[in-house]
This record gives C-alpha cells, structure tokens and sequence, in this order.
C-alpha cells in the first residue's frame, strides 16, 4: 500500500506541468564573490549553475 502511494504521489508530481522559460534564451554572467550572494537572490525561482575554480 505504501509504495501505492509513493507512485501515485510521483504521478501526480509528473503531471503538474512546469513553466518553461523561452528555450533560446540563456543569461550567463560574471560574478565576483563577493556579488554571488546578490546574483542568486536576483534569480530566485530560477535554475543557477554556480561553477568555481581556485588556482593555488
């Protein structure tokens, strides 16, 4: 019964249909530490990539 209920649950959260942005638009912008902060707060709601490199 419980594992029922845990696939109706995932049907049911497969057929909400999700609000899909216009597919040729991509913002991709520099952001210095100390701004990353602000820079996600900006895009709240929205999928953020943050990728990071450190050269010693």
């Amino acid at each position: 019964m419980r594992m029922f209920c845990l696939l109706m649950c995932g049907v049911a959260l497969l057929s909400i249909p999700a609000r899909a942005q216009d597919p040729g638009k991509l913002d991709v912008s520099v952001v210095k530490y100390a701004g990353l902060k602000d820079a996600v707060a900006r895009n709240l709601g929205k999928v953020v990539v943050v990728d990071f490199w450190r050269i010693t």
